[in-house]
């Protein structure tokens, strides 16, 4: 049994990432999304969901690393904001500032509004990383919904339990490989047991180069070359040439 969870981060940030993520489901090997609820094309994900049945999970975020492209929490969250009522830029900052029964408020929120759509979550994850694995692990309990990153040992009842977890973008750098030929080998080379592959897709526009005034790592070069990757013809036969099938988490077997 060989089986391959292929999700796309940040489906909702904007409308040239949430084309194309649905691009990467409906042409390519793409199985699922994660969701940032609180940024402005959210709703349009949603529909795109519902749509065309791709199966999404939520992103929880309490960040938002552009400076061109701002959003805010769902809840009154004083501790959780900046003066201007938007979410601050890293981690490390929320996690100085943050009030856990608000985080926790928060999370709660992001994962009703999705129910309250229509679209039952197959996942949660974190946007850039946890800011609090307590206060996750005590909303996924509550909503049994079991998320897709490590959250560590003392927190195994809440992770789906993947035999491998890898980044297309992080893997192919890190082995100097196109994506392509990368995300090729990396299904070649699959072993028995269910595997998770992280993207970021996004189709060209200049609404991707607009999100920061620097670019930087995750702007839109990053994102198309994972859109072609995922969408490159042939890898959806050498799924099946090698026997491996393509899920997403709510497939995941018992």
């Amino acid at each position: 049994m060989k089986k391959l969870v292929v999700n796309s981060d940040d489906f909702g940030v904007c409308h040239a990432v949430n084309e194309g993520i649905l691009r990467g489901f409906r042409e390519g090997i793409l199985t699922q999304a994660s969701l940032m609820v609180p940024c402005p094309w959210a709703e349009e994900a949603m529909s795109m969901a519902r749509e065309h049945g791709l199966p999404i999970g939520i992103h929880l975020t309490v960040t938002g690393e552009w400076d061109n492209l701002r959003w805010r929490p769902l809840t009154h969250a004083p501790s959780l904001v900046y003066d201007d009522n938007t979410l601050p830029r890293s981690v490390e900052e929320v996690q100085k500032r943050a009030d856990r029964a608000e985080l926790e408020a928060e999370y709660a929120a992001q994962i009703e509004l999705v129910r309250a759509r229509g679209i039952e979550p197959c996942h949660v994850d974190m946007h850039m990383r946890p800011v609090d694995r307590e206060v996750t692990a005590r909303v996924i309990r509550r909503y049994g919904i079991r998320c897709r990153s490590d959250m560590g040992p003392d927190y195994a009842d809440c992770a789906f339990p993947f035999t491998s977890r890898t980044s297309l973008t992080n893997d192919a750098r890190a082995q100097k490989m196109d994506k392509t030929e990368w995300l090729r080998r990396h299904v070649e080379g699959l072993s028995e047991g269910v595997h998770f592959v992280c993207c970021h897709l996004s189709e060209r526009s200049p609404e991707v180069r607009a999100m920061s005034s620097t670019g930087g790592p995750w702007a839109e070069d990053y994102r198309v070359t994972d859109t072609d990757a995922v969408c490159a013809p042939g890898l959806r036969e050498l799924c099946d040439e090698n026997g491996v099938e393509l899920i997403s988490c709510a497939d995941f077997p018992d």
